[in-house]
């Protein structure tokens, strides 16, 4: 049992290295051997928007590695990371079962009451520790779930959206989290049930 956990840190750290070189390579020309004439991608903002890139900085790989750090500091209720990833104001749409849970958070202490309000459903907190991958993938603006469709306004075209979700035992964590620049702008979260 302990080898499996160390295996799975091992490859959740594999990962990130992965992730962290992907985004180096994106963010900064000329680095990781890479030429300095960039064009378009599946990494660069134009991929994700279709417009030319110069509104939205964040590139897909750059977002989906916020998103990423952002769930893991959620998981391990990682306060002075969650604050430094997250903009304010900050948002938060969930299923009716915690509406208890702030929408929004303007200072670090009101995020801080999100997070604790998210992860205090035990289920969820359950699932993201045993999760190896949160199955991160940045949205094209016109296609992000029928329940995200929130975050789909004009106002919102320089932001990446990334779904990420947690199969669990007998429901589905997703969430959909909106990166602008090198932060985490709005989380919403839906909870999907298996039938049966």
């Amino acid at each position: 049992m302990a080898l499996v956990v160390q295996r799975q840190a091992l490859m959740r750290h594999i990962q990130g290295l992965a992730r962290f070189a992907a985004v180096s390579a994106a963010l900064l020309p000329g680095a990781c051997g890479h030429s300095s004439t960039r064009e378009s991608s599946p990494a660069s903002p134009a991929a994700v928007d279709g417009s030319d890139g110069a509104s939205s900085p964040t590139s897909i790989a750059a977002a989906e590695l916020i998103a990423g750090r952002w769930l893991t500091a959620l998981r391990d209720q990682d306060h002075g990371v969650l604050t430094t990833l997250t903009a304010f104001p900050f948002g938060f749409q969930t299923p009716s079962s915690k509406q208890r849970c702030r929408s929004g958070a303007e200072t670090p202490d009101e995020l801080r009451s999100i997070t604790t309000c998210i992860v205090a459903d035990g289920l969820l907190l359950e699932e993201l520790r045993r999760a190896d991958d949160f199955h991160l993938v940045a949205l094209p603006q016109g296609s992000v779930p029928v329940w995200a469709r929130a975050v789909q306004s004009e106002s919102n075209r320089d932001r990446v959206p990334v779904k990420a979700f947690i199969n669990g035992d007998g429901v589905t964590y997703v969430f959909v989290l909106l990166v602008k620049r090198d932060r985490v702008e709005t989380c919403i979260e839906h909870v999907e049930l298996e039938q049966g």
